[in-house]
């Protein structure tokens, strides 16, 4: 009895298994088809599925092997799509476009730009998602990234607020269609409720503790896969609902003109020496703030230069006068030898006194002469 009731079980897991692939490869079709077909596709999955696979009854449910749901790729972007209607299990809804803004913008107050995001935010009912300010308040090169999620009915709204007061340098926006991915997504979780709802009618009927293991096992495996892909698709209502904007604030001194449409060589030559004008007037500015800021540190190292030199100076000056009240400490280099004569009892001098015998004065030509006349005698 056991085994059959079993095999009884077995056959209609098998059912539901078979009705659960047919939906999945009907949505799988579905999703490769143009939105067209979406408009004019029946809710045909769930009943559709039952009704075509009477013949996989007999099979063995162990035969069966369940997938688990695909993470689905974005789909390519379609700038300046608007709001088609589509059909979803036989109920009308809008096409689902997740939009992102980037906006570059540039002011002169930049205190004031970043609390009219903050307020502008809050009055359209969105929020800031995250944000970071660079800079401090004495510094003009003070900077913001802001990501914002604003109700989709309202973004443009907050754009135009935004570029009251700044200028907007730069501006992108991308559109993102996920209508068949959220059509996918749904139909799949539509399929695994049906099974879901019928393995509870099959725990009510089971018997043993064997069926029972057996039932709920599976019972948890498809309501985890149906929780998944319920989350995944408030992931994408939300990514519908609120649209994401990129923000950069930069605080300048002059804002950035636009693209210049003359290209003449007058008009080149007129806007470098504007521009090489407007840097050299920048960068005195710059100069004379640098030394203002940097004027107390440089007066504290002139004082200590100052008084470094002051001592060295004295103490040259002390040195000095020492030496010339003390010259003889300070005499150097060999002192003139005198004519040393021995007396009785002491010893002879370790080295002799040199003595130096004068020369007398002639005729440089006589002198020559008489060595000329020595040097024969010698040689003799």
């Amino acid at each position: 009895m056991k085994k059959k009731n079993m095999k009884i079980l077995k056959n209609l897991l098998g059912f539901s298994a078979a009705a659960l692939m047919l939906a999945s490869m009907l949505a799988g079709c579905g999703s490769d088809s143009s939105y067209a077909k979406y408009d004019s596709a029946e809710p045909s999955y769930a009943a559709g599925a039952v009704e075509s696979s009477a013949e996989y009854a007999d099979m063995d449910y162990d035969d069966w092997g369940y997938e688990e749901p695909a993470e689905y790729e974005e789909s390519v972007e379609a700038p300046g799509a608007e709001d088609v209607e589509v059909t979803e299990g036989g109920a009308q809804s809008k096409r689902k476009l997740i939009r992102t803004v980037n906006l570059d913008i540039e002011t002169y107050d930049f205190d004031g730009v970043t609390a009219t995001i903050a307020g502008r935010v809050s009055a359209l009912g969105g929020y800031i998602e995250s944000s970071s300010v660079d800079g401090n308040n004495s510094s003009s090169r003070r900077s913001a990234n802001y990501t914002v999620r604003i109700p989709a009915k309202n973004a443009d709204t907050f754009i135009s607020a935004v570029g009251e007061n700044s200028n907007i340098t730069h501006q992108s926006e991308s559109m993102e269609d996920v209508t068949l991915q959220y059509v996918d997504i749904n139909s799949h979780k539509e399929s695994l409720q049906v099974e879901y709802d019928r393995l509870e009618e099959l725990l009510k009927d089971a018997e043993d503790i064997e069926e029972l293991i057996y039932i709920e096992n599976r019972l948890s495996e498809v309501r985890y896969q149906i929780e998944s892909m319920e989350s995944q698709l408030r992931s994408y209502d939300n990514l519908v609902d609120y649209t994401t904007i990129y923000l950069y604030v930069n605080e300048v001194q002059t804002y950035t003109e636009p693209e210049p449409v003359d290209y003449s060589v007058g008009a080149r030559i007129s806007r470098g020496l504007k521009e090489a004008f407007e840097n050299i007037v920048e960068f005195l500015g710059d100069l004379l703030v640098f030394i203002v800021v940097a004027l107390p540190y440089l007066l504290v190292i002139a004082i200590v230069v100052v008084l470094v030199w002051l001592i060295i100076k004295l103490i040259m000056t002390l040195s000095r006068k020492y030496r010339e009240k003390h010259p003889k400490k300070y005499k150097t280099g060999p002192q003139p030898m005198q004519n040393y004569v021995a007396q009785p009892g002491q010893g002879a001098p370790a080295q002799p006194v040199p003595t130096f015998v004068p020369q007398p004065m002639g005729n440089p030509a006589a002198t020559e002469e008489k060595k000329a006349d020595e040097d024969p005698k010698e040689d003799k």
